[in-house]
């Protein structure tokens, strides 16, 4: 569902990025809680088109580059950061 969807229009669409490893429910929980429309997506167009982006990850950088780069995400995430968009690493060393 687009950020304009009639079952989100008022909520900011949050990008939770699906890239095969780390807190995906627990993050896209969260954010739920307070009101966000997070989406769980690997999904570029929808990654570029969020409000913001949340990287839940795991306690090995290693392990979550090497997931991005199989999921061919890592632009994405260097995109969203070079927007000025609101960007939040969970456990690789952002928080």
């Amino acid at each position: 569902m687009s950020k304009t969807g009639s079952a989100s229009a008022n909520k900011p669409l949050i990008a939770v990025l699906d890239y095969g490893i780390g807190n995906l429910r627990s993050a896209q929980k969260g954010l739920q809680f307070v009101g966000a429309d997070a989406q769980l997506t690997n999904d570029k167009k929808l990654i570029a088109e969020a409000h913001a982006v949340v990287l839940p990850g795991v306690g090995n950088f290693g392990a979550c580059m090497t997931a991005l780069r199989e999921a061919d995400l890592e632009d994405s995430v260097h995109d969203a950061i070079d927007s000025g968009r609101p960007f939040l690493g969970i456990c690789v060393g952002m928080q």
